[in-house]
């Protein structure tokens, strides 16, 4: 059985349902030009559908990899970039969850707010504590009645072939979701500008195999493919689309706010957990093997350096992984309603009014030093 389809394995895939699912008629799986949908009107303003106590503004979350572009998405719905980079594609300096209010109309009397978070495979982070920054961040957003849109996944078309990482990753963004928010939910390739003319075939047929080995189950349940060009045009096509889109709750969100789950008791969190548990025992091993190896050039007559030197790095390395992974299990120990609760009072007390944006921002801080409590 299939990674993807261990997950959910009360809905077995089948290819051929997906074969006739695919047609030209399905709006699913259309070109993005040809599922333009939503668009704004000939003065440029966006027509936002109505929540309760947000007329005017929604949020739309950005996911994917590291390096998947989802700062450049989000730079070129921008005047100016968020940052400087050498490679405004490859380079991602979104450190934590960080909200953006786009304005849509000159008169900035609609908006929306876009949201960037940290890429899954962050080497330079513990993977539990990017997740529960993100699942944070989905606890209050949900606790202040922001009216979520949708969620952008995206994926680079210059990949030669999916990743055991991209994988492990798309699975884990599925747990999070859940099978009932799917409709809402965006699977983007980016990086197609980046692609020559006389490659842009060889782009199609991996955006193919994408959606026939991997994205399919998630189509058939209402989700849809979208291609980033690379364009202002392009991104704002999309955020046009998801304005329009009713507002749905996670499943990860109920989890948290309605169940009182731990991070680490989510369906998210518990893939997660199973995947850190694999990697702390490979890792364990691992450290045996040259504590092992090291111990036996220290007892030998003819010792070589330089091998000595390179244990002693690797050992150091292995146990600095060791401690991200055991770093990672603790941050996910967290219960974030009871916080997300306090907190969201004290920014009621502290600051009313105001945008999502600010109000998000006003948060971010305090679930920093939540989550650096032992």
């Amino acid at each position: 059985m299939s990674s993807l389809t261990w997950i959910f394995e009360d809905e077995p895939y089948d290819a051929s349902t997906f074969d006739q699912v695919r047609s030209d008629e399905d709006p699913n799986v259309k070109s993005a030009k040809d599922k333009a949908g939503t668009s704004p009107d000939s003065e440029g303003e966006l027509r936002i559908k109505n929540d309760d106590d947000f007329t005017n503004e929604g949020l739309i979350l950005l996911l994917g990899v590291t390096g998947s572009g989802k700062t450049y998405f989000l730079n070129k719905l921008k005047d100016h970039s968020l940052a400087e980079h050498h490679d405004p594609y490859l380079a991602s300096e979104t450190a934590q969850c960080n909200p953006v209010q786009i304005f849509l109309d000159d008169e900035g009397n609609r908006s929306i707010t876009v949201v960037d978070t940290p890429g899954f495979d962050d080497t330079s982070r513990p993977e539990g504590e990017i997740l529960a920054e993100i699942v944070g961040f989905l606890a209050t957003q949900h606790a202040l009645g922001v009216p979520l849109r949708g969620v952008l996944y995206l994926h680079k078309i210059t990949d030669n072939r999916m990743t055991g990482s991209s994988l492990t990753y798309l699975n884990l963004f599925r747990s999070l979701v859940g099978e009932d928010a799917l409709e809402n939910v965006v699977l983007v390739t980016s990086m197609w500008n980046r692609l020559r003319d006389e490659d842009r075939s060889q782009g199609l047929r991996r955006e193919q195999e994408l959606i026939d080995k991997y994205w399919s189950p998630m189509l058939i349940k209402g989700s849809y493919v979208f291609q980033f060009d690379g364009t202002t045009e392009s991104a704002l096509s999309l955020v046009y689309r998801l304005a329009e889109k009713k507002a749905v709750v996670l499943k990860i969100q109920k989890e948290i706010m309605d169940q009182d789950k731990s991070v680490l008791g989510t369906s998210a969190g518990r893939y997660l957990g199973r995947k850190l548990e694999h990697d702390t025992e490979l890792y364990r091993a691992r450290a045996e093997q040259l504590e092992a190896q090291l111990e036996a050039e220290l007892r030998g007559q003819s010792q070589d350096s330089e091998l000595i030197r390179k244990l002693w790095q690797n050992k150091a390395q292995t146990k600095e992984v060791l401690k991200h992974l055991e770093e990672s299990m603790e941050r996910m120990k967290v219960h974030p309603r009871s916080s997300t609760n306090q907190h969201i009072k004290q920014i009621q007390e502290e600051r009313e009014g105001g945008t999502i944006a600010d109000r998000l921002r006003q948060w971010q801080w305090k679930f920093q030093a939540l989550l650096s409590r032992k």
